[in-house]
């Protein structure tokens, strides 16, 4: 991944409203491991879980068993 995923999806940790941005989708990630995340993200954020590295690791995981907890670590 790259750094400005990186801070992306980190802002969207922390910034749910974000999500809500029109420019923000799946397809703007280059790599298969953020999008993973991406949707990850989305998912705890309409359920209504709180995102912590454990969550976010165990969500992604599901997804792409790709992920890794450096990328997690990293993203948070």
């Amino acid at each position: 991944m790259v750094i400005a995923e990186y801070r992306l999806l980190n802002d969207l940790v922390y910034n749910k409203e974000h999500l809500d941005d029109s420019r923000v989708r799946e397809s703007i990630f280059s790599s298969q491991p953020a999008r993973s995340l991406y949707k990850a993200i989305c998912r705890l954020h309409d359920d209504g879980y709180p995102i912590t590295n454990a969550s976010l690791l165990q969500e992604a995981s599901e997804i792409d068993f790709n992920v890794s907890k450096v990328m997690v670590d990293t993203v948070m």
